[in-house]
């Protein structure tokens, strides 16, 4: 399991997986990970003796078969000192065969920057899960030209109080020419790989 980063919007159900699934092992960000609610899942984790890693970028893992993670965020040992958690962010490319899908949290312009910067050149990303809900904050030309998504995949609830995904983050993904799916709108979306092809589909459509 991989939990991107300490907000109770990416980890609040994440004590009942871990306490009706059989885990083996827990990826995240270590910001945040003794503060409030998260603490209580921490210890949680630490109690059913899971695996618990803090990954940061440069890490790689190849532990599941035909497939392997490369950790692009967080830098600097894992420490954010702006406190700012979504730039804590765990983003990691997922490689299988030729495939790849980019999950990037919800990393804001600061990150971004960092990982464009450090992996310019290296990555071809297929999908991009949209970072931070397609909020104003990110999604920046620097992240776009990076990876050149086919498909953007943005999460976020109908009709939410943030107002997300921004219309000027949809421009952005419209003028780099990718197909964007919402959750909002198309309810779960599914991504379907067979390390050549990649399928996208939405759980319903208006």
């Amino acid at each position: 399991m991989i939990l991107t980063h300490n907000h109770n919007d990416h980890i609040g159900g994440a004590e009942y997986i871990v306490t009706n699934f059989n885990v083996l092992k827990v990826f995240s960000s270590e910001d945040g990970s003794e503060d409030g609610a998260a603490k209580g899942l921490y210890d949680l984790i630490a109690r059913k003796s899971i695996g618990l890693e803090f990954p940061v970028a440069g890490n790689i893992c190849d532990s599941f078969e035909n497939i392997r993670l490369y950790f692009l965020h967080p830098g600097n040992q894992g420490r954010n000192e702006e406190e700012n958690l979504n730039n804590s962010s765990v983003a990691f490319l997922m490689k299988y065969g030729e495939s790849e899908i980019l999950f990037t949290g919800d990393v804001e312009y600061e990150a971004e920057k960092a990982i464009s910067e450090k992996y310019a050149g290296l990555i071809n990303a297929d999908v991009l899960k949209s970072p931070h809900h397609g909020s104003i904050t990110s999604s920046n030309s620097s992240l776009l030209a990076l990876c050149s998504p086919d498909i953007s995949v943005i999460s976020c609830g109908r009709n939410n109080k943030f107002g997300h995904p921004s219309g000027e983050v949809i421009r952005r993904y419209e003028f780099a020419n990718c197909r964007i799916m919402r959750t909002d709108l198309s309810g779960c979306v599914s991504v379907v790989t067979d390390g050549r092809t990649i399928e996208a589909s939405a759980c319903y459509t208006e």
